[in-house]
């Protein structure tokens, strides 16, 4: 019914679809390039929520 390729599309359209990067225009064709790319887009959005831990817990208020 399916086959190897489309399988790996709909992986592909997922995942993009879900960390809401997006791409559009330009996106790796191979197989090889659409990993690398994936564990990027993991590897920024645990580099984001850090940021944002560090942010959120030296701004928080303390009552004294």
């Amino acid at each position: 019914m399916f086959d190897l390729e489309d399988m790996t599309n709909v992986l592909w359209f997922t995942i993009i679809t879900m960390t809401t990067v997006g791409f559009g225009d330009i996106y790796p064709r191979s197989l090889t390039g659409r990993i690398i790319v994936v564990v990027l887009i993991v590897w920024g959005s645990v580099i984001v929520s850090l940021i944002i831990v560090v942010l959120t817990n030296s701004l928080t208020m303390v009552m004294s």
